[in-house]
């Protein structure tokens, strides 16, 4: 229900931004016929379709979006590059010098591509559906049922280190996994969904790895994996990481010997030196506190 709820509103409002952006931009009937058409709406298309490109690579599915928006639909209300869509179609339908079904076809390509966006996380499972199971180690680990459920698997096993059952196939559903992966807010959303009408809720992590390694929070989920380029050789011809690669896991905190104490879906309970994680982790992650 969340899902369709913020749905609802960014598809108005996304519809409301169209009708707004071309009523802006109608042609002035107070203007001389002979009179050269305005460049705006041009103007217009092209700079919204930039700003659409902008926000699509550098804000869509970031973790901190669950700061400003800390609600479990944040992976729907936080695309704003369908908004961006939303002005270049309103635009493209006032664009100069092009007939009705020239602009009214670009207004609508543009129109349609911002709804993909907003539906895209929902309509993933589905198209590449991935099932969970319920597998865990004698170490209370979440073992992943498939190479891409690693987000599902460390949730539970976050939520389980705070006393809340539940499985990975249940995750698998509730963080929108696909066989491709789960996107970050959709662990966000997963987390939140777990701990309603619990004594905790899910926070994002906003701390740099020293500060991590020196007093937590733990335990926490965090996304790790090797940069694409420049990556450590030893990581990835001894441990096997694949450059690129983003996996998930959950820092207990550290053990009797000093070494931090990792619960990795794939393999299990293990330990990691504290070079591993200034290595590994992406700066990303999340965990659970007390209301």
């Amino acid at each position: 229900m969340d899902l369709v709820i913020a749905l609802l509103i960014t598809t108005s409002t996304t519809a409301i931004i169209i009708v707004a952006v071309a009523w802006w931009l109608r042609p002035n009937s107070g203007i001389s016929i002979d009179a050269p058409a305005s460049n705006l709406p041009s103007i217009v298309v092209a700079g919204a379709v930039l700003c659409s490109f902008v926000l699509l690579y550098a804000t869509k599915d970031r973790m901190g979006w669950a700061t400003l928006l800390p609600v479990s639909s944040a992976i729907i209300l936080s695309n704003w590059t369908a908004f961006a869509l939303a002005v270049a179609s309103g635009a493209a339908f006032r664009l100069p010098n092009r007939p009705f079904w020239r602009r009214g076809l670009a207004a609508s390509l543009m129109a349609g591509l911002a709804m993909a966006t907003l539906f895209q996380p929902v309509l993933q499972p589905v198209l590449r559906p991935v099932s969970g199971s319920n597998q865990w180690d004698s170490r209370q680990v979440c073992i992943q049922s498939h190479t891409n459920t690693c987000s599902a698997a460390a949730a539970a096993t976050l939520l389980k280190s705070v006393g809340i059952e539940v499985t990975e196939a249940a995750m698998v559903d509730d963080c929108l996994t696909d066989a491709r992966g789960t996107p970050s807010l959709g662990l966000w959303r997963g987390l939140s969904l777990a701990t309603r009408s619990t004594p905790f809720r899910p926070e994002v992590l906003h701390t740099d790895v020293e500060s991590l390694l020196r007093k937590g929070p733990w335990p926490s989920a965090l996304v790790v994996g090797l940069p694409r380029y420049g990556a450590d050789p030893i990581y990835v011809h001894r441990y096997g990481w694949d450059p690129g690669f983003r996996h998930s896991i959950v820092l207990f905190g550290r053990n009797e010997d000093g070494l931090l104490d990792i619960g990795d879906p794939s393999i299990g309970r293990e330990t990691w030196s504290d070079e591993d994680l200034r290595v590994l982790w992406r700066g990303e992650g999340v965990t659970l506190v007390r209301r």
